[in-house]
């Protein structure tokens, strides 16, 4: 079985940092979160050719990186999958009767 791009040096860094900024940044915001320019770089390339990762050079020398719909989709379910893993699990949240308290009104169906 090959090797997921997920399992791949940064990868999900990258990943959580786009969505984490609205789903696109400079290459030089992205360092904050990931170590290096030349981590994002080569992380970046790899989203890219997976399809999950746009990047643009602008006419300033400014590199964009901009998630598709498939890397916001995965971003979203990495992103998850931390919080789940710091406790910060959204459903354990929520109630699992959605059942209007006795005498409060009609049941939801």
């Amino acid at each position: 079985m090959a090797k997921s791009v997920l399992s791949a040096s940064n990868s999900v860094a990258v990943l959580v940092s786009l969505q984490s900024k609205g789903g696109r940044s400079y290459a030089s915001l992205l360092v904050e979160d990931v170590g290096n320019y030349n981590s994002v770089k080569s992380a970046a390339k790899r989203l890219d050719e997976e399809g999950l990762l746009t990047i643009s050079e602008l006419d300033s020398g400014n590199i964009l990186y901009e998630l598709t719909d498939l890397g916001r989709r995965v971003a979203a379910e990495l992103k998850r999958a931390e919080d789940v893993l710091a406790g910060l699990d959204p459903e354990e949240s929520m109630p699992m009767d959605y059942e209007a308290p006795e005498g409060k009104g009609s049941a939801v169906r």
